[in-house]
């Protein structure tokens, strides 16, 4: 157990609980589906984007600090941007597939002329650029993507100061940054959701995002020092109770009247989640490592997160008229489906973009004089 552990060890309950977290956050958007209803379900369960902000935190600085070794000759910057770049790598293509698909329904609902679809698809730059939560949108055809823009900026700020300060940046600054931060949002809105309110120079998804991402990037320093404790069966069974017991309380009381009262509770909560999965501390946590499809069903929840929104506007084009409980249904089977063609489709572009590279460019040798 410890450190060496930690830098090579697969986690299949993380892509649980992304998958969980996406389902729940599906759900949620069920509440602009095109159909009269009392109470749609899991109207707090925005509450599991923190979970999403937290697991990112915890890779980035997982990457940062035990990652491979560095060129020697390479900066800081060098290293920050190589990082971005990658991670960019895993998302980018799959974001751009679905402001695709919604510019052209967004610009069917409001029954705009091609010339708008035109001008639809410039404003959509702002997203691709993850520009978003800096208040660059002039338009938004992925209502959700202002998480990874977030993200992305928060990239930028602390991975490279945990590439210089390490492990006391984070075990200092870190949870410091997430408190202040955390405490000014929950104190002047009362929760942490609502990520389009601007709070004078910052968007408040951007603020929330960079202090739950530094609070995941500490949650990483935690596991490392659970994971070199020797706990007992008995422990790891308790370990299991709580981070299960948790996740699922919030998911649950996300399902009441009430649900957005308890958000500082819930990440306090969710943080100890995180480190409990990390540290690999559940007795079940072995159990989902060895499952073959648990990647699998990770990755497919960053699809089904950033392919079912344009459904709720696809519905209301071809007036769709049914109960909630069937349109949840069918919205629910059409976000799954629409994922996996994102992810089909995607993959297909980049396996013929590489067999088009071989053909195009010539592969660099070492000569010999």
């Amino acid at each position: 157990m410890g450190r060496e552990n930690m830098k090579k060890s697969y986690t299949g309950e993380f892509d649980l609980w992304k998958l969980i977290a996406a389902i729940v956050i599906v759900i949620l958007h069920s509440e602009y589906l095109p159909v009269e209803a009392e109470r749609t379900y899991f109207h707090g369960g925005s509450i599991m984007v923190e979970l999403f902000f937290l697991v990112s935190g915890f890779f980035l600085a997982k990457s940062a600090l035990c990652g491979k070794d560095f060129p020697k000759n390479g900066t800081r910057g060098g290293d920050t941007w190589n990082f971005f770049v990658k991670k960019i790598g895993g998302t980018y293509p799959y974001l751009l597939f679905s402001i695709i698909i919604g510019v052209i329904v967004k610009t069917a609902f409001y029954h705009q002329d091609f010339l708008q679809l035109i001008k639809n698809g410039v404003r959509a730059l702002t997203e691709l650029l993850f520009l978003k939560s800096a208040g660059w949108a002039s338009g938004t055809f992925v209502p959700q993507g202002w998480y990874l823009s977030a993200i992305m900026l928060s990239i930028l700020i602390l991975y490279p100061c945990i590439r210089k300060w390490g492990r006391s940046f984070v075990q200092l600054f870190c949870p410091v940054a997430a408190v202040l931060i955390l405490g000014y949002l929950f104190h002047k809105f009362g929760h942490f959701r609502n990520p389009d309110a601007w709070c004078t120079f910052f968007n408040k998804g951007l603020l929330r995002g960079f202090a739950e991402i530094s609070l995941g990037c500490f949650c990483f320093i935690m596991a490392e020092r659970v994971q070199e404790i020797r706990l007992t069966r008995f422990a790891r069974v308790l370990c299991s109770v709580v981070e299960y017991g948790a996740l699922a309380a919030i998911i649950l009381y996300s399902n009441t009247e009430s649900c957005w009262d308890m958000d500082c509770e819930s990440v306090i909560l969710m943080a100890v989640a995180v480190i409990i999965m990390g540290s690999k501390a559940s007795i079940l946590s072995e159990v989902w490592d060895k499952v073959p499809v648990m990647p699998w069903l990770g990755k497919f929840s960053m699809m089904l997160y950033l392919n079912h929104m344009y459904w709720v506007w696809i519905f209301a084009v071809i007036g769709l008229e049914m109960e909630y409980p069937p349109m949840l249904a069918l919205y629910y089977v059409c976000s799954c489906l629409s994922a996996l063609v994102c992810w089909w489709v995607v993959d297909y572009i980049r396996t013929m973009a590489r067999r088009c590279r071989v053909l195009l460019v010539e592969e660099q040798k070492d000569y010999v004089a």
